[in-house]
């Protein structure tokens, strides 16, 4: 029976940062920038009706 669970194995990610002055700054940025954008589809949602009244209950992707 299909869970209907999303899962994500593989990520491809390009970045043109320029000169590396801080490499773990760029591992952080991409993926930071990776985790948000897969998040925008599958979880984030503002709602207009006052249930998204705080950042501790908005619906985000999390790291773990």
């Amino acid at each position: 029976m299909d869970s209907g669970d999303i899962r994500i194995s593989h990520v491809v990610s390009a970045v043109d940062c320029g000169e590396a002055v801080s490499p773990d700054g760029i591992i952080n940025q991409t993926e930071g920038g990776i985790l948000q954008a897969m998040s925008w589809p599958l979880y984030e949602a503002v709602q207009f009706d006052n249930t998204s009244a705080d950042w501790s209950s908005y619906p985000i992707l999390r790291f773990s």
